[in-house]
């Protein structure tokens, strides 16, 4: 049992550079089910729902979600585009990646 601990805990790092959403996988592709309050993606007016359908300009639909999460997260203070669709319509949001350390269960903005 201490192995699949150990696993969930580097799934989990206390701390990561990302754009502050939580994503799922759902029939319609990869969608943001949380935002993490003041986070870049709470800030740029994402929503949950919200469909990612490409990461710098690399379609996501038919990605594993590990391979999607990998790549919202980076280095402190680069830059990463996405394009998502919502009930808006689509659009094209360039992020900053900004430190989240962890909170809990969940992450908030450092």
């Amino acid at each position: 049992m201490a192995g699949c601990e150990d696993k969930k805990l580097q799934a989990y790092p206390n701390e990561l550079a990302g754009v502050g959403v939580v994503v799922q996988s759902t029939d319609q592709g990869h969608t943001i089910a949380s935002i993490i309050p003041g986070g870049p993606a709470a800030a740029a007016g994402l929503s949950v729902g919200d469909r990612i359908v490409a990461v710098d300009g690399s379609p996501t639909g038919g990605r594993p979600l590990a391979s999607v999460v990998n790549a919202l997260r980076g280095r402190e203070g680069s830059e990463v585009v996405l394009k998502v669709a919502s009930a808006k319509g689509d659009s094209i949001v360039t992020l900053q990646r900004k430190l989240l350390a962890r909170n809990g269960d969940g992450y908030k903005p450092q």
